[in-house]
């Protein structure tokens, strides 16, 4: 079972799962000492974070995408994926495209410069679409695939619709919970514009939870 969030409701989830018998995998957007928590009381097989921004306030900006960022964030990160091996977890990132992990690219970088087994990826196609890329989401999300699915261990499945479409807008007036992140409105799967296929055999190979 996946949980996304380990407030205390997360956590108070967890581990109710857990006491009942549950194989877990945890994320959690920044608080990193609580996946390491996780993975210690309740075996959490992998723990997975995004990978923010550099600042107090978790806000994107420009800095994010500089290569000064990225160096940080592999400093930051290769401790916490040396002690998943010492522990034998699994430590996965998300990239999002607001986020210092911002494309496919950036990701491999830091499976690379970091090259350890423990290091993984969670996949959520549509955090890696905004506004500039959305029209070629297919070719982005293949670049993804490519790019990274050797080391994917969760796909996030929901769907997209560009804000500027109205179909979008109706959906963020109407819907509960509608997000829009870099004018692309985040829905639920089947209301938007995604190609499926690719995702579902990515999961089929190498038998990924969704």
């Amino acid at each position: 079972i996946a949980i996304q969030g380990l407030g205390k409701v997360g956590y108070d989830l967890a581990r109710y799962l857990h006491n009942d018998g549950a194989k877990l995998i945890v994320g959690n957007r920044s608080n990193k000492a609580a996946l390491e928590r996780a993975a210690d009381e309740f075996g959490a097989t992998v723990v997975g974070t995004e990978t923010g921004a550099p600042n107090a306030g978790y806000k994107t900006c420009p800095e994010c995408y500089t290569e000064e960022a990225l160096q940080l964030f592999i400093d930051r990160a290769t401790p916490v994926v040396r002690y998943a091996e010492e522990v034998g977890q699994l430590f996965a990132i998300e990239p999002v495209i607001r986020h210092i992990v911002s494309n496919p690219e950036r990701c491999e970088r830091v499976l690379k410069a970091i090259d350890s087994p423990n290091l993984r990826v969670i996949l959520d196609a549509v955090n890696l679409l905004g506004e500039e890329n959305a029209a070629y989401a297919r070719a982005v999300i293949a670049d993804g695939i490519a790019r990274l699915g050797d080391n994917v261990s969760l796909l996030h499945m929901k769907d997209f619709i560009p804000y500027a479409e109205e179909r979008g807008q109706q959906l963020k007036a109407s819907v509960p919970n509608t997000d829009v992140f870099s004018n692309v409105v985040s829905c639920a799967c089947g209301l938007g514009h995604m190609d499926y296929a690719p995702l579902v055999a990515l999961a089929k190979q190498y038998d990924l939870p969704m």
